[in-house]
């Protein structure tokens, strides 16, 4: 098995419906008993090798805010089980959730999308939404207040 990171386990054991199986099959839900433990697996996802999912501190997103959203705002994201702090944020556009109008303003008012620029404070394993749905999708909060939804574009 491998995971983002460059990290790679055996499967020990499969355990499909409580009992030990050879193998199971697509799109069954398991349970794998690795190898050797990972250190702080939280958020991690199994992902054939070649094709894991990007490991980066920077990302291109489409969001929905439900508060005022500068380049000053203080935001974290969580996305995959992970949360992280964003140091920089660049709006690149407002979109008027009425008309769907796009403006330069440089911040984006409640109730509003937006098209933005992120910088994480570190590094997370991430799809984007095009790709893996359920991957690319992300909640924010600004200043520890919900603040939105987003994905990754």
């Amino acid at each position: 098995m491998f995971f983002p990171g460059n990290i790679e386990r055996n499967a020990k054991k499969i355990i499909l419906k409580g009992k030990a199986v050879a193998k199971a099959g697509e799109g069954s839900s398991v349970a794998i008993e690795i190898d050797k433990e990972i250190e702080n697996p939280r958020g991690l996802v199994i992902a054939k090798k070649g094709e894991e999912p990007i490991v980066a501190n920077k990302l291109n997103a489409l969001i929905f805010t439900t508060a005022k959203l500068t380049p000053s705002s203080k935001i974290t994201i969580k996305i995959l089980g992970n949360e992280v702090k964003c140091n920089k944020l660049n709006i690149i556009k407002q979109i008027d959730a009425t008309t769907g109008a796009l403006s330069k303003k440089g911040l984006i008012e409640p109730l509003h999308a937006g098209i933005l620029e992120l910088e994480l404070e570190s590094d997370i394993a991430f799809e984007r939404y095009s790709v893996l749905k359920s991957m690319g999708r992300f909640s924010f909060y600004i200043e520890n207040k919900f603040g939105g939804i987003g994905i990754v574009e």
